[in-house]
């Protein structure tokens, strides 16, 4: 609470009192819930991102998101917020003021985020945070931005000690504070536009396809399709607790009919399906572990869990959250993370709905 003490205030010392009092509205309790009661009321068009979320990354004490807003206020507050935020769990953060874009034609966004070293590494499309040129890959040390590398990258992996990023240049490691490509003894480096690592064991991803690095090329392991004959489409790779996955908008992946619509899961030498979920036809774009262990998946539509009502019983997808967007079709779950116990979502949606009960919360939201 703040608290004013006025002694013989004129109206303009009046004025500023009550304008720094509007401008931080105070927090509704009933607004947060208790742990694992709801969604969280507080991300109104009043504190939350004006447009897309695309990114979610946990550090140790904030929460990293990134997208194409190019503000976002805290409880109704006028400072400048662009592309990169941070959420302490009571209020937004500032990490950039202002951005500079790279394409006119895309705008700018954040494409990949990940924690390396203790620090926050950024790829998308930016030249300049606050000033400071970072070309298209910054890294944000707790106190300020520099650029990264040389390299542009179209995605970014972490694994252990090592980094790994899709790049126009190929896929490149880091190693020893220095960018290295691996893929020298190509005649034509496959471009791939997704990456993924399991320790030294590196994926890539380009259209339907998705590659395992041998150490000198890239062998295909699976390729998407839909059984519909639709247009099959890999939104990402990821590795979680060690295991590849492939999410998007497929039902089949080689030779393989998929139970679970979007999800395909990588056992080493082949692909099988998490859960039993075909029939919901919703693409995939988001996945992470949640806090008890079971997988959460961000999708057209909704955010998903992956659970078992009893130990005889297969594991099946129930709904977390529908999302819809201003004029009440469905939303996209583009982003999921978990820290502290508490489910964050980002993507494209203004409300939240659970058990029938709507809520409006502007393209990010959280769980507890």
């Amino acid at each position: 609470m703040r608290i004013l003490r006025l002694h013989y205030a004129t109206s303009f010392t009046l004025a500023i009192a009550i304008a720094a009092c509007a401008a931080e509205t105070p927090v509704d309790p009933n607004a947060i819930p208790n742990a694992g009661s709801g969604w969280d009321r507080r991300f109104v068009a009043e504190n939350s991102p004006n447009n897309i979320v695309s990114k979610i990354t946990a550090g140790t004490d904030l929460v990293f998101v990134g997208g194409s807003f190019n503000q976002v206020r805290s409880r109704g507050d006028q400072k400048q917020r662009q592309h990169i935020v941070a959420w302490t769990g009571a209020d937004w953060k500032t990490l950039v003021a202002s951005v500079a874009q790279s394409d006119p034609l895309e705008g700018a966004t954040a494409k990949a985020m990940e924690m390396f070293e203790g620090e926050l590494h950024v790829a998308g499309t930016f030249d300049k945070f606050d000033g400071v040129n970072v070309f298209e890959f910054a890294k944000w040390n707790g106190t300020e931005w520099k650029n990264a590398s040389a390299i542009r990258p179209y995605d970014i992996a972490v694994s252990g000690v090592n980094m790994y990023v899709a790049s126009a240049h190929g896929a490149c490691e880091i190693r020893n504070g220095a960018w290295i490509a691996f893929e020298t003894g190509l005649a034509t480096p496959k471009y791939i536009k997704r990456i993924a690592a399991i320790e030294t064991t590196v994926y890539g991803q380009l259209g339907a396809d998705v590659f395992e690095w041998t150490g000198v090329d890239w062998k295909t392991i699976g390729t998407v399709a839909r059984t519909d004959a639709g247009a099959p489409i890999i939104h990402d790779i990821i590795v979680i607790n060690h295991t590849l996955y492939a999410i998007g908008d497929f039902d089949k992946i080689g030779s393989t009919t998929l139970d679970s619509y979007g999800i395909a899961r990588w056992d080493g030498t082949r692909w099988v399906g998490e859960g039993d979920d075909r029939g919901s036809r919703a693409a995939v774009y988001a996945l992470t572990r949640g806090a008890q262990g079971g997988l959460l998946a961000g999708r057209f539509g909704a955010l998903a869990e992956l659970e078992s009502t009893s130990p005889s019983d297969p594991m099946q997808w129930t709904i977390m959250g529908d999302v819809k967007r201003t004029g009440g079709e469905p939303g996209k779950v583009l982003a999921v993370a978990v820290h502290k116990g508490i489910v964050y979502i980002g993507g494209d949606f203004t409300s939240i709905a659970d058990d029938g009960q709507s809520i409006t919360s502007h393209y990010f939201g959280a769980y507890h």
